[in-house]
């Protein structure tokens, strides 16, 4: 059965009332797109230089030899479709803010942009104070209160806080009450409060003393802004007010390119339940939450030359998906500010997949992430990639990290000849007595079967290669430099004894006398000569050769143990 394929335009300066399949008679509204019954082989194409405002839902598949394919036209820079709204009319209202109606705002407001470059979200204490902006628990109730040491004059009911539990985790819960320095929380999130750890008050009308930092109402649709250098109704303000800036329901033979998605209050583009889909040379910016995210399962599908940047969350995120290529990509500026991604553990993160098989990703760049760079699952290769500068702002992750603490069977895992450089760590709200590391491959509880081999990895703020509880795994051709509590350290985890691994022809340098080349840490001896077989490794610290890789026994970590001075393998020593 043969389709027509019709060819439909979009342009700014178009009508709804033509008949869109000509550049001279295009249509003008995303709506309009959304109204059209798609078949196999139709193009939509936008106008490139406009900026279009609303979702784009396509809920009609393709074909195998017709995809359905969503593209640009014309010159000039990507079609812009934005999930965000213009707000104007803005009011003084004394004391440097400005308020507008948003009247296309729903309960909730991601991002605030003026001229396209977004602005702060109020918050107290600033980012740029002492400690980041962080107060100190004094005590606390569950999830439920937190007491702080310092003096809180101002009452923050109905503001929210955001505090650091522990080093991989920040939780917001709404200030539903407050008597003195006591705050009293909603309850949300999945980790108590912590005494002597960080936390920070935002979105609430009296944290707005710096130029653009903003905070909406969403009882009254109102926006306020504090501006004591210029008037807002000289600039092109625009706030969140769509979910998504595309959305794909249980379709497949689906191809986007050269597409802008911006300003979305959650996701740039979500795909749920989608096949066959080609996602190329876009740009997903911007984004309230999550850059792009596919739920739900499908297969086939390709990532390739997309820009994913300034994502308050993740910036992608994969379900449960098979035969899944990401290439050619740049993921960054992900996670960045605290308080603006989600609670709990999974955010922050740069690349975070669920349950996948058949997946690769390679020739991509990781840069500035929250938190970890990718977070990996079973049956993926992972090669030719930079990933850098990642836990800025929360610690204890990495650059390329995966978790098996629940022991599920893993296989068909490899690491092959990235770069993973600059893990920062993010000491600011954690107690000083905690270490803000940032490894920079980490292989977390119970991980087996994974191949590492032909990585570079240096100048990681924690241990360069981390086997944690690792077993039946490669470690091959890696050379770690510099990374600051050791280059290589396999360690114990209860319940889950390191064994039968591979560890050859890697070349461990550090460069301080402080840094350990290796450590080795088990519950015995005969755990140690258990790690696996050891060959060929070079271990070197030039400036103070001795002592440098450290072997520890016990029940205590780093005690009851030995430092080994020569170069010999850990096994024989």
């Amino acid at each position: 059965m043969g389709y027509a394929q019709t060819t439909y335009y979009v342009a700014s300066s178009g009508s709804d009332s033509n008949n869109g399949r000509a550049s001279d008679a295009p249509f003008q509204s995303i709506n309009k797109i959304n109204s059209l019954a798609l078949q196999p082989g139709d193009q939509i194409l936008f106008r490139r230089g406009d900026t279009f405002r609303g979702t784009l839902q396509i809920t009609q598949s393709g074909s195998s030899m017709s995809p359905i394919v969503i593209d640009a036209y014309g010159a000039g820079n990507k079609p812009v479709l934005a999930g965000s709204s213009l707000v104007s009319n803005w009011t003084n209202i004394g004391n440097n803010l400005w308020q507008a109606t948003c009247s296309a705002c729903g309960d909730r407001v991601t991002g605030v942009y003026r001229n396209n470059a977004a602005l702060p979200l109020g918050r107290y204490p600033n980012l740029d104070v002492s400690n980041k902006g962080y107060l100190t628990v004094q005590s606390h109730s569950g999830r439920s209160s937190l007491t702080s040491q310092q003096a809180l004059i101002t009452n923050w009911t109905g503001a929210e806080a955001v505090f650091r539990p522990v080093n991989w985790i920040l939780n917001r819960s709404i200030i539903r009450g407050q008597s003195g320095n006591t705050l009293q929380l909603d309850g949300s999130g999945n980790f108590n409060v912590s005494d002597n750890w960080g936390y920070f008050i935002q979105n609430h009308p009296s944290t707005l003393d710096q130029v653009g930092e903003w905070y909406y109402n969403p009882a009254t649709k109102t926006i306020q802004l504090f501006d004591n250098q210029a008037n807002p109704n000289n600039s092109s303000i625009t706030a969140t007010t769509r979910a998504q800036s595309i959305v794909l329901t249980s379709v497949a033979y689906i191809t986007i390119r050269n597409l802008q998605l911006a300003q979305s209050v959650a996701t740039g583009i979500l795909a749920t339940n989608t096949s066959n889909l080609v996602f190329s040379s876009n740009d997903v910016v911007q984004s309230g939450e999550d850059g792009i995210s596919l739920q739900g399962s499908g297969s086939q599908i390709l990532m390739e030359g997309n820009l994913i940047e300034d994502a308050n969350n993740n910036g992608l995120i994969i379900g449960a998906y098979q035969n899944f290529t990401f290439r050619g990509n740049t993921v960054q500026k992900i996670g960045l500010l605290p308080g603006r991604g989600k609670s709990g553990d999974g955010t922050y993160i740069g690349i975070l997949m669920a349950t996948t098989a058949n997946t690769l990703f390679e020739n991509n760049i990781i840069d500035n992430i929250g938190y970890n760079g990718i977070t990996f699952s079973t049956s993926t290769t992972i090669q030719h990639n930079q990933v850098s500068n990642f836990c800025m702002t929360k610690s204890d992750g990495s650059g390329l990290y995966i978790w098996n603490g629940n022991q599920q069977v893993m296989a068909n895992m490899h690491l092959l000849s990235n770069v993973v450089f600059n893990g920062i760590g993010a000491p600011e709200g954690a107690p000083s007595d905690q270490p803000a590391e940032a490894n920079g491959i980490y292989l977390d509880d119970c991980t087996t079967n994974i191949e590492v081999a032909n990585n570079t990895v240096y100048n990681c703020a924690g241990m360069g290669i981390y086997f944690h509880g690792t077993s039946n795994s490669k470690l091959t051709g890696n050379t770690l430099f510099n990374n600051s509590e050791a280059q290589f350290v396999i360690r114990n985890v209860n319940g889950c004894p390191p064994q039968t691994n591979v560890i050859k022809g890697n070349q461990f340098v550090s460069r301080l006398a402080t840094q350990p080349t290796a450590k080795y840490e088990a519950s015995s001896v005969a755990e140690v000569a258990n790690f696996g077989q050891f060959d060929n490794n070079v271990y070197a610290r030039p400036f103070e050769d001795v002592n440098k890789i450290h072997v520890y026994y016990g029940n205590v970590t780093g005690g009851d143990g030995y430092l080994v001075s020569s170069v010999a393998e850990p096994i024989r020593a």
